[in-house]
């Protein structure tokens, strides 16, 4: 394997590089395949021989394809991996070229002010994908969405949804979108009856949402307490509050 190569895949932990390479890293079977069956145009791939005999349908599929690969040694998976435990295949994806939301097609939204958690970023982006939330809008505070960390907890959404980084919530209020917060002092997410368009509105997982946002709001929407408990995690709130959303 090539140094140069080796070099550019190990700085895509950093986001700086990702930006300067217009590129993210993936491993592991699952993600690389969701790579693969989406965007193979755009994706290189380097497994050893030991991956290569194991999988040889994933294999196949993936010669099909034309995707460009690049068989390499144990050393050089163990150099560019991410993790402490390499599966034996790692993919370079383009990061897509995304900047100006389209609000005039009125699809529903996430918008998140401030999350810092790569782990929570993930399961916010899987969970939109499962409810056909194909859109997340992140403030300028936001976790990178192609952090090493997020990409794995999203499970391959990344491939299946657009996300705009920095971006002023401001925007959707002149759309005719219905802005909805999530916040423990808000009306029960059940009972209420939200018109679509929506755009859920989640802050970080320190404080919540900031006054400056809230006033931005429409209506603030809580999920009622059954048990004990000081709050829920921000992607689990983020799963219970769009499954009632999609019921209306």
């Amino acid at each position: 394997m090539k140094q140069n190569d080796q070099k550019r895949i190990r700085s895509l932990s950093q986001k700086k590089y990702r930006e300067k390479y217009g590129q993210f890293q993936i491993e592991g079977l699952r993600l690389v395949e969701s790579a693969v069956l989406s965007q193979s145009k755009n994706i290189e791939l380097y497994w050893t021989k030991f991956f290569e005999d194991q999988h040889p349908t994933f294999v196949n599929t993936v010669m099909k394809k034309g995707v460009a690969v690049t068989r390499v040694t144990d050393n050089d998976i163990q150099s560019i991996s991410h993790t402490q435990t390499p599966s034996g295949v790692v993919g370079v994806c383009k990061k897509p070229e995304l900047s100006q939301p389209d609000l005039l097609s009125k699809n529903n939204w996430i918008y998140l002010d401030n999350i810092s958690d790569p782990g929570n970023l993930g399961a916010i982006i899987r969970t939109a994908v499962w409810f056909n939330v194909n859109h997340i809008a992140l403030s300028l505070g936001c976790v990178d969405a192609y952090n090493p960390k997020t990409v794995r907890s999203g499970m391959g959404a990344h491939f299946d949804i657009n996300i705009y980084p920095s971006q002023n919530l401001k925007l959707f209020t002149a759309e005719g979108y219905k802005i909805i917060g999530a916040d423990m002092s808000g009306n029960n997410v059940r009972t209420a009856k939200i018109p679509k368009p929506w755009i859920l509105v989640l802050g970080g997982e320190a404080h919540g949402l900031q006054p400056e946002v809230i006033s931005q709001c429409d209506q603030i929407l809580s999920i009622p307490k059954l048990g004990n408990g000081e709050s829920l995690n921000i992607a689990s709130a983020c799963s219970i509050i769009i499954y009632e959303l999609s019921k209306s």
